[in-house]
């Protein structure tokens, strides 16, 4: 191969990094963008299940009060109880409802549903794509 030609093809290889760089430098701009936007996505999905969350048992709470009341009356009334221990059972019929609904609030709102999947998904393809291209 005489000098010129190895020049060339020199610069094509020069060429072919300095591209691979500026596409690399672009495909971690994009997945930035792409993370920043999950995590916001998955903030206002936090924030909306927070606030239905909140405003449900602001709603219910008169509700169940008015179901306290009538079943500790009706327990008295009809079925004979002393008031003391028809209003500790209405209690704790209460406390056993009120004790599953926040555990399953809790559960829809485990940190692993707020992890941003697509990004870390997109981000392994991305790695394993530039380290064939590396290799």
């Amino acid at each position: 191969m005489t000098s010129p030609e190895r020049g060339a093809a020199s610069d094509t290889i020069e060429a072919s990094f300095s591209r691979l760089g500026q596409l690399a430098a672009s495909l971690v701009r994009d997945e930035m963008a792409l993370a920043k936007a999950e995590a916001g996505e998955k903030a206002r999905q936090l924030a909306l299940g927070a606030g239905a969350v909140v405003v449900g048992a602001m709603i219910s709470l008169a509700g169940v009060i008015v179901l306290y009341e009538g079943f500790v009356a009706a327990m008295r009334d009809f079925a004979g109880v002393h008031p003391v221990f028809s209003a500790l059972g209405a209690s704790i019929l209460i406390a056993v409802i009120a004790g599953w609904l926040v555990y399953s609030a809790v559960v829809r709102l485990k940190p692993s549903g707020l992890v941003p999947r697509h990004t870390i998904d997109s981000l392994r393809r991305d790695r394993e794509m530039l380290e064939t291209l590396g290799r």
